[in-house]
C-alpha cells in the first residue's frame, strides 16, 4: 500500500514513525533504524513485538504486552485500551476463580451495566457486561450444584460438616490456580500458541493443504504405476495367448498322419 511505498522510499527519513502492521506472517514492517513508539500495554515500556496469543478477552484485538509482564501477571488475560476498566473483573475462563470471587466480578460488572448511558450507541457495551453476568451466574450454578453433590456423598458415610452454606461449599478450582496458563482465548484449546486465527491460521492451513495435496498426488502416482503394471501383464498374456496357441492340422497328430498315408496309398 501506500505506506509501505512510503517508507521504501523516504525509510527512517520520513515522517512515518514506528512500524506498519501488515495482515500476514509478517506482522509489521519498519525501516531499518525505525523509531519504536509500541509499548507494553500494561507496564508502558518500549515493545511493539506483536504476538498471537496476546488478545484482547473482551474483543481479541491484539494487545502488546512485553515477554516480562506476560509471566508476571497471574490471570494470563489481557484488554486492549477500550477494554482496560475490565481488567480484574472480566475473564473468559470463570473455572479458575470460587464462588465469593465470581460474586464480587458480578457485582462489579453489575455497576458498570448500571453507570453505562442509555442510547443506541452504548447498546454493544450494555450487552457484553450482560453477557458476562450470565455467564457468571451459570458458573455460580454450576458451582452450586458441584458442591451439593459432595456434601451429599460425605454425609452418606460421614456425619455433615458443621456449616452447609453455599459460600462454604467447595468449588472445582481456587485462585491458586491462577499461575497457569489458561487455555487459548481464541480456539480454547490447552497449550495453543495463538497462531490458529487470523493469517497465522491462513498460513497453517495453507501447509496442511499442501501436504494433504502432496500425499495426494503420490497414491495417485502409485495407483496409476500399479494399473500401468496391471495392464502390462494383461498384454504380455494376451499376446503370449495368441502367439503361443498352436491350432492343430489333421495332419499334424499321430492318427491325422496315418490317415494321410493310407490315402495315399489307396
Amino acid at each position: 500500500g501506500g505506506i509501505h511505498q512510503y517508507l521504501e522510499e523516504f525509510g527512517s527519513d520520513g515522517y512515518f514513525k514506528g512500524k506498519n502492521f501488515v495482515f500476514d506472517q509478517r506482522v509489521a514492517l519498519g525501516p531499518k533504524g525505525c523509531e519504536r513508539v509500541g509499548q507494553c500495554a500494561l507496564c508502558k515500556t518500549s515493545f511493539d513485538d506483536f504476538d498471537p496469543g496476546t488478545v484482547c478477552t473482551v474483543c481479541r484485538d491484539p494487545v502488546l504486552v512485553c515477554h516480562s509482564c506476560r509471566e508476571r501477571d497471574p490471570y494470563k488475560e489481557w484488554y486492549c485500551k477500550d477494554h482496560v476498566p475490565l481488567r480484574g473483573y472480566y475473564f473468559t475462563f470463570l473455572d479458575r476463580f470460587t464462588e465469593n470471587e465470581l460474586n464480587e466480578q458480578k457485582a462489579k460488572l453489575a455497576d458498570m451495566h448500571k453507570a453505562i448511558k442509555k442510547g443506541k450507541q452504548h447498546k454493544n457495551r450494555r450487552r457484553t457486561l450482560a453477557r458476562q453476568i450470565d455467564k457468571i451466574d451459570a458458573r455460580i450454578k454450576e458451582l452450586n450444584t458441584e458442591g451439593k453433590k459432595i456434601l451429599k456423598a460425605s454425609s452418606s458415610s460421614s456425619p455433615p460438616p458443621p456449616s452447609s452454606s453455599s459460600s462454604s461449599l467447595p468449588s472445582s478450582s481456587s485462585s491458586s490456580s491462577l499461575s497457569s496458563r489458561p487455555p487459548c482465548r481464541t480456539c480454547g484449546k490447552q497449550g495453543c500458541d495463538g497462531k490458529c486465527w487470523g493469517f497465522w491460521a491462513g498460513r497453517a492451513r495453507t501447509w496442511k493443504r499442501r501436504e494433504a495435496e502432496k500425499n495426494l498426488g503420490s497414491e495417485k502416482n502409485l495407483g496409476s504405476e500399479s494399473n500401468l503394471g496391471s495392464e502390462n501383464n494383461l498384454g504380455s498374456e494376451k499376446k503370449l495367448g495368441s502367439g503361443g496357441e498352436h491350432h492343430a492340422s489333421p495332419g499334424s497328430s499321430p492318427a491325422g498322419a496315418a490317415a494321410n498315408k493310407k490315402a495315399k496309398l489307396k
